[in-house]
């Protein structure tokens, strides 16, 4: 889980989730094919839902 977020948001490792999220996806939509996570699932699933979105309104 990215550490800058939980210095932005004063957050322990654990409760650092919706950062990571956030900020895989904007790395995926600017173009990376390759993300380093620790909870694949649930990156994977927001990030797959994020470009579906995405290509539905180009």
């Amino acid at each position: 889980r990215k550490s800058f977020t939980g210095k932005l948001f004063d957050a322990p490792p654990d409760d650092r989730l919706e950062g990571t999220i956030a900020t895989n996806i904007l790395a995926a939509l600017k173009g990376a094919n390759i993300l380093r996570v620790h909870d694949v699932k649930a990156v994977r699933r927001a990030v797959e839902l994020t470009l579906i979105i995405e290509h539905a309104h180009q």
